[in-house]
């Protein structure tokens, strides 16, 4: 049944809309009768199936090291599976439709464990807790997106993480940033020794100085966004391009030199061992809306396993400017599977 007609007439932007939109559904859903014909044929779909018995032993292998690495500085908790109605959509810019909604009660499914993390982080605040907050949780999520590749599914599991304080301090976004990515590289060289282990630093500041909200909601192809940007960005840069005059005179152009700056205190500060496999993307286009600077991500390979920047979730529902976050998810599913050549 179209969700139009399981809500006909019910106001979600009413004061009731928590009553009376359960009531509408509870009404609409209990008159559903069952179908074996339709229910069977999902028994089959990716979001309900299992992990192998191998996969899940490398799971819980790879849970327990993520968590002995990270947990000397920071708390270890876990997630309700369900969060409040609507709140992705508010702080991150992402459709309803891509969350699963539970019809028996104003709530979603878990989509995205980092916004349940600024969730509780703001909880604290309001108990009067003003203390730098960091907050790690493993979590299986879904998600309503499909993805091309048939080895991704809508369910997966995730090691997600944030730092959050309103100390104030000028340069707390580029170390909370570093923290994130030395912590992940003890885990990724534990894990995969002999790999190829990247990093790529990024600023989303920067490219919604060339990408507007029009642009993106347009909803563009990755190659129609990446045509905004000067052709001397569309490609990964190392740390001696950024000096180049070209790009100096694109920064000075845009007012993005404290931006690009931002991306090189990061770098300065880690190792030099990490330093040699680390690129910078000045044209990222992930994360635009949901990260609002500084960005990174941490590559086995050619695949992608982390992703992590900063954001102002925690800013916004506190309404203090001050708090800074910075939040990232691990793909400890996608570890798994590399460990068993599935991917």
């Amino acid at each position: 049944m179209p969700i139009e007609k399981r809500i006909n007439g019910v106001d979600l932007n009413g004061p009731s809309y928590n009553s009376t939109y359960r009531a509408a559904l509870h009404n609409k859903l209990s008159a559903i009768e069952p179908d074996s014909k339709i229910i069977k044929p999902m028994l089959f779909q990716d979001y309900v199936q299992p992990l192998s018995a191998d996969l899940t032993k490398s799971l819980r292998s790879l849970e327990g090291k993520i968590v002995n690495i990270t947990e000397q500085d920071r708390e270890i908790i876990y997630l309700s599976p369900l969060g409040a109605f609507g709140l992705n959509a508010l702080l991150t810019e992402t459709s309803s439709l891509k969350i699963a909604h539970v019809t028996g009660r104003a709530a979603d499914v878990v989509a995205e464990p980092t916004v349940e993390l600024s969730a509780e982080v703001y909880r604290r605040r309001i108990s009067g807790d003003s203390n730098v907050t960091s907050l790690g949780t493993i979590h299986r999520v879904v998600r309503l997106q499909r993805y091309s590749d048939p080895k991704f599914t809508t369910s997966f599991e995730m090691f997600s993480t944030i730092d959050s304080s309103s100390s104030g301090s000028k340069y707390l976004d580029e170390e909370m940033v570093t923290r994130h990515i030395l912590r992940y590289y003890s885990f990724l060289h534990d894990t995969f020794p002999s790999a190829n282990i990247r990093t790529t630093l990024g600023n989303l500041c920067i490219s919604e100085k060339f990408i507007s909200s029009e642009a993106r909601e347009t909803h563009n192809s990755k190659d129609e966004l990446l045509q905004k940007f000067p052709s001397q960005l569309q490609h990964p840069l190392q740390i001696q391009d950024l000096s180049q005059k070209e790009i100096d005179s694109i920064m000075s152009l845009n007012v993005l030199h404290r931006e690009v700056e931002k991306m090189i205190q990061v770098y300065q500060k880690l190792p030099e061992f990490i330093q040699i496999n680390t690129d910078f993307d000045l044209s990222r286009i992930l994360g635009l809306g949901h990260y609002n600077g500084l960005a990174f991500m941490m590559h086995i390979d050619d695949i992608t396993i982390i992703d992590g920047g900063s954001v102002d979730w925690v800013a916004q529902l506190t309404s203090n400017k001050k708090e800074k976050s910075v939040v990232s998810g691990l793909g400890l599913e996608i570890c798994a599977r590399i460990l068993n050549q599935y991917v």
